[in-house]
Parts: structure tokens; sequence; C-alpha cells
């Protein structure tokens, strides 16, 4: 069940009790009796409560309960089942505001600041840079709570003819803001594969007559990531047409599928083209180059997304400079990209070893200049 549901437990008739064996003492069946009805009782009472009573959460009081903000219920969506539900919910566009008059990237304060001072930021203690991040909470409640103002933390995005677009700022150390800054998850790593600080792209991006094609390198199999990433984009109004997923690694295709709803496997089989066993290339010439395939086969009518994380920082970094490398090309072609750049970081050499030459300077450079082409570039977990 769902915390919030309205479906209750079924009561069970606590009247029609046994009577008491003849050889029981007098007076032990009544008593017997008036037992096993106020355990009934008791037990109708902790598991169905009135409609609108606070919930209690072990541990918790029901006022603290009362004071965390409550989000409008949204039915579970299938695809969602064996996922994490975790992504953000801000549109992609400010649909309260006027259409660009032209193209420019509008960086927040915040992400201007961490682009000037990337490792000097990153390189020092967390409190310090935690005191950089400016109002990361509200970044994230505003992304779980649509209805609430934009805050000025998030950057803009504006192209001639269409509403500005929100993204997350480009902060910290490109993760989840919650994993570092939250006092009660430092040390832990809890948080670094939170999604929830996304701004994605949704139907608002799309035109008539367009693809929708998603690039997946570094696939692994489906229940472990484009289970959830095409569930959300699915809600936010985008349904693929068309997605190519590369694993280096041959495992089958059955290991590929396993563990991923029978329903959702007939869904996306047919537009999914598996390459098993095949991993991406730099070879601008080879049919598994991403980036060559992006810029050959989608066009500005479309909407493609890029996801790259192949663990292996040189080719990822080759394939990252040949989308700069043909900024028209890139421009006109991919619309999102998800990249995870394995840098000299130390909060995060635990995952990704000491001796990587680019740091997270680097990392705001390649982000920053893809935004800049138009391209809603994040860093992936």
């Amino acid at each position: 069940s769902h915390f919030g549901s309205s479906r209750r437990s079924p009561r069970r008739s606590c009247h029609a009790l046994p009577e008491s064996p003849p050889s029981m003492a007098p007076g032990v069946g009544l008593i017997a009796s008036i037992c096993v009805t106020m355990v009934c009782v008791l037990l109708i009472a902790a598991f169905v409560r009135p409609h609108g009573a606070p919930l209690r959460v072990s541990g918790l009081p029901p006022a603290v309960v009362a004071e965390a903000p409550r989000l409008p219920p949204r039915k579970p969506h299938p695809i969602d089942r064996g996922g994490m539900r975790r992504w953000g919910r801000m549109a992609a566009s400010a649909s309260n505001e006027s259409v660009c008059e032209d193209f420019h990237y509008e960086p927040s304060q915040v992400e201007s600041a961490f682009r000037e001072h990337a490792n000097e930021y990153t390189g020092g203690d967390l409190d310090t840079l935690c005191s950089k991040m400016g109002d990361w909470q509200l970044w994230l409640r505003a992304n779980a709570e649509p209805r609430l103002p934009v805050p000025a933390i998030f950057s803009r995005l504006c192209k001639p003819g269409m509403r500005p677009q929100l993204l997350e700022p480009l902060a910290g150390i490109l993760r989840s803001p919650r994993a570092y800054c939250k006092t009660s998850y430092r040390g832990t790593y809890n948080g670094l594969s939170d999604e929830d600080w996304f701004v994605t792209g949704d139907d608002s991006l799309s035109q008539p007559g367009g693809t929708a094609r998603l690039y997946d390198a570094g696939a692994t199999r489906f229940k472990d990531v484009l289970l959830r990433m095409l569930g959300h984009y699915e809600r936010r109004g985008v349904v693929f047409d068309e997605v190519y997923a590369w694993e280096y690694k041959k495992h089958g295709v059955e290991f590929y599928w396993n563990g991923t709803p029978a329903e959702i496997r007939r869904k996306w089989e047919g537009r999914l083209t598996f390459y098993d066993g095949v991993g991406v290339t730099a070879d601008a010439n080879s049919v598994h180059n991403p980036v060559s395939l992006i810029h050959r086969n989608c066009k500005p009518e479309d909407f493609c997304v890029f996801k790259l994380d192949i663990d292996t920082p040189r080719l990822e970094v080759a394939l990252v400079k040949q989308l700069l490398a043909a900024p028209f090309k890139t421009a006109a072609s991919l619309d999102e990209f998800f990249f995870e750049h394995h840098v000299a970081n130390k909060w995060m050499e635990r995952f990704w070893g000491h001796n990587l030459k680019e740091t997270v300077h680097d990392s705001y450079e390649y982000f920053s200049r893809l935004r800049e082409l138009g391209v809603r570039a994040h860093s992936w977990n």
C-alpha cells in the first residue's frame, strides 16, 4: 500500500466469537471474549484512520509530520514499477512568460560563480562548499512542487519564438546538493544518485511531425536506467519513438530485460535497438558513434536525448569534444544531454579513483559550452 491511500484494510467481524468450551471455568469465557474484542478494536484503530487524519510515521509525532510539505497525490505510473520516482517535476519552460526574441543562455548567479571558481569552491571543506550553493533546499522544493514560484537559482535558455527554458544550475560537485550539504547525509554517500535536482525537457519542446529519439551509451540493463528515464519523460508528455542502447559487456538479451515488468518490455522492445557486447566509439565513420548518428539522423523538429556514461573517461571526453567541435550540427540536432564526467574530485575519488587528468573546472566548461549551444546539458549520476 501507499502512504495517503484511501484504501482501507478489510474489517473483520469481532462479534461472532466462539463459545467457551464446556470444560472452561465459569467467567473465563466472558473474560476471553472481552479481551479478543479489545484486540480487534485496537487493530482497527491502528490500521483504519478517518479521511484527512494525520498519518503517523514511526518515531515522529503527528505535529512534526503535519509540518512536512504535502504534494498532490499521483497515481503510480506502470513504468515506475521496480524503478525510482525521484525525478523533478518542474516544467521545462516558463509558461507564464513571453516568448524569447533572440538566442541566449542565462546562467544563474550561483552557476556563474561556480564556473569561475569551480576548483576553489569544490576543493575545500564541505561547509565552505555548501555556503556557496545558495538556497539549495528551495531549489529541490521548487522542482518537486511545480506550483511554487521559480526561484532565481535556476538558469535559463532562450530560443527565438519559444518561452524561456528552465534548467537546474550547474553548482557544487555537479551531483544532488542534498548528498553533501544535508548534514545527516555527510560521510554516508546517500543522495549521490538522486535525480530530483534535474530539470529535464518535456512536451513543450516537441514540434509537430518530429521524432523522439533516445541514445543510451552505457546501458547495462533496461531496469537500471531506462525504466525510470523513459517513465519520467512519458509523464512529461514525451514518448520516444526510437531508443538505441549500447552495452560493451555481452550478457545476452534476456539479461538486459531481466527484472523489467512484462508489460513494459512489450511496450518498448519493438522501439529499442540493443547493441549487446558492442561499445560506442569515437570513430566518426562508425555506425556505433552516437554523436555521428545524432548529427546525421536528428533534425531540428525532432527531440533527441543522449545519455553518456561508459566509465571510460578518454572515450567519453572524445565524444563530448566532437559535440563541441561541430556547434551548428549539435545545436540543430541535440536537445538534451546527460553525462557523468569522471574527474579528479576528492569527494568522488572513492568511486572514480585518483589518476584522472581533468578537474571539476573542465566539467563546468563542457556543460556550460553545451548549454550555450542550446543543449540542455546535465551532469549525470
